[in-house]
């Protein structure tokens, strides 16, 4: 089956990540890296895409969505059957050691959700995947999108001059 795989590489300021954790839409450029899959071959080397993303964070799952410009993405939310799981307050975790983060996220294993976008760090973006079945014409496909959001000031650091 033909399989498209889709890197996803989003640069937010605080700003911007306060408003998305709160469930207020953000609008920003991002890039992606689509990558095609069929029988053993690729269609590597990936160009990288310039476009629109539309970010929310509302309790609705819907899948990746793309649009003329870009991309319409919805983060992740914590399942129904989950939501009675609590994580520690948001001042406990900042105060956590990287070492004590890893064991509560093992010994309570949940996915990512809007709600740890206050908790990105150099060490920790945020990351995730989505999954689609495409259809077009008689041709089905897979989609594959692989999803992170980084801080604007690590994307500063990068860069060199």
């Amino acid at each position: 089956m033909l399989t498209i795989a889709i890197s996803h590489n989003i640069f937010l300021t605080q700003n911007e990540l306060v408003s998305l954790s709160i469930g207020e839409p953000v609008e920003t450029i991002g890039v992606s890296l689509p990558v095609w899959f069929f029988r053993g071959n690729t269609s590597e080397p990936a160009q990288e895409v310039f476009c629109e993303y539309k970010l929310t964070n509302i309790k609705e799952d819907y899948p990746v969505t793309i649009f003329a410009k870009g991309y319409r993405i919805n983060l992740p939310q914590i399942p129904a059957v989950l939501s009675k799981l609590k994580k520690p307050s948001r001042e406990r975790w900042k105060e956590m050691t990287i070492s004590e983060k890893e064991d509560w996220r093992q010994e309570n294993p949940i996915s990512v959700t809007g709600e740890d976008l206050l908790d990105l760090d150099e060490e920790n973006p945020f990351h995730f995947k989505k999954y689609n079945k495409i259809k077009e014409g008689d041709r089905r496909m897979n989609c594959i999108h692989a999803i992170e959001i980084s801080t604007f000031e690590l994307l500063n650091k990068s860069l060199t001059f």
